[in-house]
This record gives structure tokens, C-alpha cells and sequence, in this order.
């Protein structure tokens, strides 16, 4: 159901009138084509954009798009995050997914974060069994303060978390409790940043898109395509596909996600959540292929080929999920982001005692290159190493985190709110009565510095780049075999055997 139209398994149910008051809800109008070359030229439009390039970032939005009217069938307790930098064209992809429940979307968002929390509640409530795109997950760039950061924090607990959890905030009306919204929408959302917490981010399935991945002659291509309706009459197909075969897939759906979960079951050293949302996403996928086989717009040999190398595009970006949660703690993201500033030459740890320097195993980590034999400091000096002591320059090493942190579309704390947890921590060891920091005399010259236990601070920095531990966390030792074991059953049983006589029916 939909503005102006309700589709069943005979299409368009033209007894029905529906009328929506709010004007972006109104723009959610899916309105099947009146001939079937109609339908065809739709769905090779939805078949080419499926075939764009990052088939990484592609295909899990794709699943997304069509696993949100399966909602009737299991539950959508996860969200899509589309994660990259300015200009690579996120809104732009989360748009063609939008513009599949109406063609209205080709060039705008039903949603934003800076709305309030109880208009996302409520609009995402209404928009069931359909994708509901929030724009622009983003700190705000005139709002620097503490204060910006909490406010968009507390709009992603609550909206993310309600997603996950299926509820919604209770409030008391004037004599009992009030109506709670919940939900009931697949929700999408892009952005340069990540919200912070292990526990929300479980509930997100994030999508990671480099700045030039996309062919903007391709993208130009398919916004066509999504304004002129083709994407909306696809999903109206689809639809009117899921209707006609309702009795047999609302017991179909749920055991194939057993099947899937258990196929995906190696991505559980991500984490518990990671296997069951990828298999969702993947069944998303694979019923936009098999729908596309039952139309004849691709063969049965074609739609197992697509799926055999889905198949291993899901797993990579399952695995994927490891970098969400390895940057998901402010310390962490610090010391990893200036690691990375010394590996690309923009800076130096040093050593009070030059004969320490000497035993240090792992220079090239610390920002020093070996020439001919020989090594040379890179750039500026970040502090100094004495024993398990660090003493670090916090303006200089702040400043060149940021900035690693930035390109790649993180954002760290403010520089007192990170000390601050450095402290919480117990990685500061030790600081001035009034402040966190302390003065240390260094080659003559007193230095403002913040002095830290250099192991602890550093040992997943090393450890994600070849030091200690070789399973350690964004390595691969225990990933490779992830979802390997079931082999080829990964797929969805969607036609496979033992159940072709249903999908013949069908």
C-alpha cells in the first residue's frame, strides 16, 4: 500500500484509494506499468544497476532494497550504513535504492538526521515494508562543541537501537502510557562517520565506498532510469510476484534464513550478529535474482553464476564488519590513525636513550626508513620513547591523527575529551595535579607532553600490521575459513535441490 495505489497478486487493486498527507510520505507511490515489455525494460534497468561497479557496496544495497518487503515474512532488526568520504557518491546510490518505492526519489530523501528522533520514529513507522533512507550521518561542521557530537549520538541510539530491538520509546500521555512508534522500515543511511558503541554498531551492517569507485557516466545512467520510473515499476513487479506466492514463501523465508545463518556461521568471529544479518541481505539479493529468473530475464545457469560470485562478495564484506568494531574505541582510533601518519612519513617517535634505539625491534613502525643500510626519522618529531614510557607531544600527534582520521571519514574526539579517556583508561601514567598532561626536559628544552605506557597503547596498532599476534584482530588467519566450510551451500536454496518444486511453481 502505497500514495494512490495498493498492489496484490493481480496488481494494481484499483478498489482501493489511498491518500497520504505528509509530503515526503507522499512520495512513496509504486505504480505498476500497464504492459509487460513494460515490466521487462524495468527490470534490465534494476538488473545493469546490480551490475555496477563496487559490486562490494553494490549488492548488499541491492539486498537491502528487496529483503524490506520480505519484512512480512522474518524481521528487519538491522540497518544499512553506507560509510565513505565527500564525493564519492553516497547519496546518490542510497537515492536509486529509494527511488524503488518511488520514482519521486530520484533526487531526494524521505529522511535526514536533522530531524528530530520522534519524526524518525514516526516516519519510519509508517513507511512498512519499504526502504527509508536518513540522509547525511554527519557531525555538523558549524557545531564543533561536545555538544554536536552528543546530539547526533543520542538520534543514532535511539533510532539504531529501536531498529535492532524492534521498540520503541514509551512515553506517558496524560492519564496512561502513549502510543510507541517502532520501526517497521528498512533503514539506510550514509555518512562520513560512524556512531561510537560496539553494541549499536552490532546493529548496523556497514558499507564501505571509496571516493572513485563509482563511474559516473553509469551513475548519471541509472538516476535516469530511477526518474523515469523503472525502478519503481521493477519493485511493483516484485511485489505483485511476493503476493502471488505468499502461502508458500511465509514458510519458505524463515527456514532459508536458518540455512543461510548456519552457512554464514564463520563470520561469528566478527561478531554473534554479523552471520544473520549478512544471510538477510544475501536472501535479499538472491530473491531479486530468482525473481529475475522467474520473469525470464535471465536463465537458470545465469542466475547460479551471479549468485556464485555474490556469494564471495557477501563473505568479503562480512568479514569487512572486523574494521567497524576494531575502530570503535577513541584510544584505539588514535593510536592506529598515528601509526598510520608515521608509516606515510609524516612523523617520528624518538628515543631519550640512543641505545634503546638500537634493540627497538619494528623501527619502520614508528616512522623510521632504512636507507642503504642506514635509518632516517621521517618528518616531525611525535614524542619520545624511554623504556615502557612515552612521552608524547599532544598537539603535533593530535593534529596528525586527525587528519589520517578525517580522509578516511572517521572522526576522533576533541583532543581534551580524548586525554581525558586516555586517563579513564589507565594508559596515562602519570600527569600534573591540575591537568592530565606534565613537562619533561628533553635535549635542554622543557616540553609540555602527555606521558603514556607505550606497549599498552600500541600493541593492536603493531599487532593489525604484522607484529605479535598473527590472529590478532584485521587479520585474516581465522577469517579466510569463514562461511568456507559449508562450501558451495551458501547459496540460497532458492531453485537448488530439493526445492525446485516450489520455485517452479513459483
Amino acid at each position: 500500500m502505497t500514495n494512490g495505489s495498493v498492489i496484490g497478486a493481480n496488481g494494481d487493486e484499483a478498489h482501493f484509494e489511498v491518500a497520504i498527507e505528509d509530503p515526503q510520505l507522499r512520495k512513496f507511490s509504486i505504480n505498476p506499468g500497464e504492459e509487460d515489455h513494460e515490466l521487462e525494460h524495468s527490470l534490465r534497468a534494476c538488473l545493469a544497476l546490480a551490475q555496477m561497479n563496487p559490486s562490494q557496496a553494490i549488492l548488499p544495497l541491492i539486498g537491502a532494497t528487496f529483503l524490506a518487503p520480505l519484512q512480512c515474512f522474518i524481521p528487519l532488526d538491522f540497518s544499512v550504513f553506507l560509510h565513505g568520504v565527500t564525493g564519492s557518491f553516497k547519496s546518490q546510490l542510497t537515492m536509486l535504492c529509494q527511488s524503488h518505492y518511488g520514482r519521486q526519489f530520484h533526487n531526494s530523501l524521505p529522511g535526514n538526521w536533522a530531524s528530530t528522533e520522534n519524526a524518525l520514529e514516526i516516519m519510519t513507522f509508517l513507511a512498512k515494508d519499504a526502504v527509508f533512507v536518513v540522509d547525511d550521518f554527519t557531525y555538523l561542521r558549524n557545531e564543533r562543541s561536545s555538544l554536536g557530537y552528543k546530539e547526533l549520538e543520542k538520534k543514532a541510539e535511539r533510532i539504531f537501537r529501536g531498529q535492532g530491538n524492534s521498540t520503541g520509546r514509551q512515553r506517558m500521555g496524560r492519564n496512561d502510557l502513549a502510543r510507541s512508534y517502532h520501526s517497521r522500515a528498512m533503514i539506510m543511511t550514509s555518512g562520513e562517520t560512524l556512531p561510537r558503541g560496539d553494541s549499536l554498531l552490532a546493529r548496523l551492517f556497514v558499507v564501505q565506498l571509496s571516493k572513485g569507485g563509482i563511474d559516473s557516466s553509469e551513475l548519471s545512467q541509472m538516476q535516469q532510469y530511477a526518474a523515469a520510473g523503472l525502478f519503481e515499476n521493477a519493485m511493483a513487479g516484485y511485489i505483485k510476484w511476493i503476493s502471488a506466492n505468499y502461502d508458500r514463501l511465509k514458510d519458505h523465508i524463515p527456514a532459508e534464513i536458518e540455512r543461510l545463518r548456519e552457512c554464514f556461521s564463520g563470520l561469528r568471529s566478527v561478531h554473534f550478529r554479523t552471520p544473520e544479518n549478512t544471510a538477510k541481505l544475501f536472501l535479499g539479493f538472491g530473491m531479486f535474482i530468482y525473481y529475475m529468473k522467474a520473469m525470464n530475464i535471465i536463465s537458470e545457469s545465469e542466475a547460479a553464476s551471479v549468485l556464485s560470485q555474490a556469494k564471495d562478495i557477501f563473505l568479503e564484506v562480512g568479514r569487512n564488519q572486523n574494521s567497524v568494531f576494531v575502530y570503535d574505541d577513541t584510544a584505539d582510533l588514535f593510536f592506529d590513525q598515528l601509526v598510520d601518519a608515521m608509516a606515510q612519513g609524516a612523523g617520528h617517535f624518538n628515543f631519550i636513550h640512543p641505545d634503546e634505539f638500537t634493540s627497538f625491534e619494528g623501527k619502520e613502525f614508528i616512522g623510521w626508513t632504512n636507507i642503504h643500510g642506514g635509518w632516517h626519522n621521517n618528518g616531525r618529531c611525535f614524542g619520545w620513547i624511554a623504556g615502557e614510557s612515552l612521552y608524547l607531544l599532544p598537539a603535533i600527534s593530535y593534529d596528525a591523527a586527525h587528519k589520517q582520521s578525517k580522509a578516511k571519514g572517521f572522526t576522533l574526539e576533541t583532543r581534551g575529551r580524548l586525554w581525558k579517556r586516555l586517563h579513564e583508561q589507565g594508559l596515562v601514567l602519570s600527569s600534573d595535579p591540575d591537568r592530565i598532561g606534565t613537562r619533561k626536559y628533553v635535549n635542554g628544552i622543557h616540553h609540555r607532553v602527555v606521558h603514556l605506557d607505550f606497549a599498552e597503547c600500541f600493541k593492536d596498532s603493531f599487532r593489525r600490521r604484522g607484529e605479535g599476534d598473527a590472529h590478532g584482530p584485521g587479520n585474516s588467519g581465522d577469517q579466510e575459513s569463514a562461511g568456507q566450510e559449508h562450501g558451495n551451500s551458501v547459496y540460497p536454496s532458492i531453485g537448488a535441490t530439493g526445492t525446485d518444486d516450489l520455485y517452479a511453481d513459483v
